[in-house]
């Protein structure tokens, strides 16, 4: 009779610390999976493509890359677009080469408000494209920049 208890304590004990440890690791090492891809057009002369993915704990999140025909046409663009209310910018700085001597564009933090409170966006003028990723989580926007940043 004594074995039942022990047994239903030790199980409760290995699921609770299972648990535990997969939700830690999954904070630490996020993974996005591909929830789809699409066209998209930004202020007349830009257009290209996004996809969005999925986190495993929920945050949603979109990735836009608009090539523009000219670099003047990218900046207008680039400026009209964080002047929305909406957007709110936290950090802003240059973009530079690989050698880090020759800035190639310009790239903004902020947080979007009007998807949640946590809401957040990466913008990026490289060259003659404006790259986005906007997130349901700042942190998770920061975190799939930095795995696949290639500008």
């Amino acid at each position: 009779m004594k074995r039942n208890p022990m047994f239903l304590i030790i199980a409760a004990l290995t699921f609770l610390l299972g648990t535990t440890l997969t939700q830690a690791y999954f904070r630490w090492d996020v993974e996005f999976q591909s929830s789809g891809v699409g066209s998209i057009g930004m202020c007349e002369q830009g257009s290209g493509g996004f996809s969005s993915y999925e986190s495993y704990d929920g945050e949603k999140l979109t990735v836009s890359h608009i090539r523009f025909p000219s670099l003047a046409a990218a900046h207008d663009c680039f400026e009209a677009t964080l002047k929305k209310d909406e957007y709110r910018v936290l950090s802003r700085e240059g973009l530079f080469n690989n050698s880090g001597a020759n800035v190639m564009g310009e790239r903004v933090i902020g947080m979007n408000e009007v998807d949640g409170p946590d809401s957040g966006f990466i913008f990026s003028l490289v060259e003659d494209s404006i790259v986005e990723i906007g997130s349901t989580s700042l942190q998770h926007a920061l975190i799939f920049e930095k795995k696949v940043r290639t500008y």
